[in-house]
C-alpha cells in the first residue's frame, strides 16, 4: 500500500514537472503557379518572390522556472516545396538548416532577453503596420528592406542579442545588437512599438560602425488604423545609404475575401520608382488560404525589373 501510494506521489510530482514544459512544431507549406518577369519562365514557385510566403517547420519550446521566469527556444527553417530540400538562394546556394531561427531566451516580469539568430527589432516595427504579413512580396520589404545598416543587414541577424520591455498601456521596446566578434561593423537597433485598439504606430532606428558614411543609419516611421470596412497604413522609410520615401495602402475585407493595394515610392533623386502590389486573399479556413498576387517593380538605371504574378495556397499548422 504505501509502495502505491509512493509510486502514485512521484507520478504526480512528474506530471506537474512535464506540465511546466511545452514544446510546439509548426510551420508553413506555401506552393504557386506564376511568372518572376525577370525569368521569363512561367511555373511552379516555392520560396519565390512571388509567394505569400516561405515554406517552413520550426520547433519553439517554453519551460516554466517558477517565480514568473520562462526559459524559451526557438528552432525554424525553410523548405522548398519545389523539392523537398532546405531553402536556398536566388543562386540556389543552400543556406543553413536553422537559417531562419536558432535561438534562446529568458523571460520575467523585467521584460525578455534573447540571443541568437532571429528577426531583428527593425523588422518587427516595420512588420507592426505591413498589410500583407510581410509577405515575400511586400511593397515594403521589396523597397525599402527590414533592417538596413551594417554588414548582413536584412529581416535577420546572426548573434543578435536584445531586450524588449514589458508592455506598458500598449507599448513596448526592443534594442538589440551585435557584437564585433560576431559582426565587423557592430549593427544596433532599436523600436518603439504602440498598439492600442484598431491603431498602431512603431518606429524604428538601426546603425553600425565601419562602414561607409551615407550607410551609418535607417530609420523608419509607420503605423496602421483599421476602421472596420478598411485597413489603411502608411509610413516613412529613410534606411541606410540615399534612398528614401514613403508607403502608402489600403486593405478591405469583403466576406471570406480581402483585398490590398499598396504602394512604396523611392523619392530619392538618385532613383525615383513606385513599388505596386495588388493581392486578393480568399480564406478557406483559419489556417488555410488561396492568394493571387501582382507585383510592378519600378526599377531605374537600365535594372530589368522584377514584375511578376502568382495564384498560390497557403497553410499554417
Amino acid at each position: 500500500m504505501k509502495k502505491t501510494l509512493i509510486a502514485l506521489a512521484v507520478l504526480a510530482v512528474s506530471g506537474a514537472a512535464f506540465a511546466q514544459s511545452s514544446v510546439t512544431l509548426y510551420g508553413v507549406a506555401d506552393i504557386a503557379v506564376g511568372e518572376l518577369k525577370q525569368a521569363d519562365k512561367f511555373g511552379a514557385l516555392a520560396n519565390s518572390g512571388m509567394n505569400n510566403g516561405t515554406s517552413r517547420i520550426g520547433f519553439r519550446g517554453t519551460e516554466d522556472l517558477g517565480g514568473g521566469l520562462k526559459a524559451s527556444f526557438n528552432f525554424e527553417q525553410g523548405v522548398s516545396l519545389a523539392d523537398g530540400g532546405t531553402d536556398r538562394t536566388a543562386a540556389g546556394v543552400n543556406l543553413p538548416i536553422y537559417q531562419r531561427a536558432a535561438f534562446m531566451s529568458i523571460s520575467g516580469d523585467f521584460g525578455e532577453v534573447a540571443a541568437g539568430r532571429r528577426l531583428t527589432p527593425a523588422f518587427f516595427a516595420k512588420a507592426a503596420y505591413e498589410l500583407t504579413g510581410t509577405a515575400n512580396y511586400s511593397a515594403l520589404g521589396k523597397q525599402f528592406g527590414y533592417s538596413s545598416a551594417g554588414v548582413g543587414a536584412g529581416a535577420r541577424r546572426d548573434g543578435l542579442v536584445t531586450y524588449t520591455t514589458p508592455n506598458f498601456g500598449g507599448v513596448t521596446a526592443t534594442v538589440g545588437t551585435v557584437f564585433e566578434g560576431n559582426n565587423a561593423s557592430k549593427p544596433m537597433e532599436f523600436n518603439v512599438i504602440y498598439r492600442g485598439g484598431p491603431m498602431v504606430v512603431a518606429f524604428q532606428m538601426d546603425s553600425a560602425s565601419n562602414t561607409a558614411p551615407g550607410a551609418k543609419r535607417g530609420s523608419s516611421i509607420g503605423g496602421s488604423y483599421n476602421f472596420g470596412v478598411a485597413k489603411v497604413a502608411a509610413s516613412y522609410q529613410d534606411p541606410a545609404g540615399p534612398k528614401k520615401g514613403f508607403t502608402l495602402g489600403a486593405s478591405a475585407p469583403v466576406g471570406p475575401v480581402t483585398l490590398t493595394a499598396d504602394i512604396a515610392r523611392a523619392t530619392n533623386d538618385a532613383g525615383k520608382n513606385t513599388d505596386l502590389l495588388l493581392e486578393v486573399k480568399y480564406a478557406l479556413s483559419k489556417r488555410t488560404f488561396a492568394y493571387g498576387a501582382y507585383q510592378k517593380d519600378g526599377q531605374v538605371g537600365g535594372v530589368k525589373a522584377i514584375n511578376g504574378y502568382a495564384l498560390g495556397l497557403r497553410h499554417n499548422f
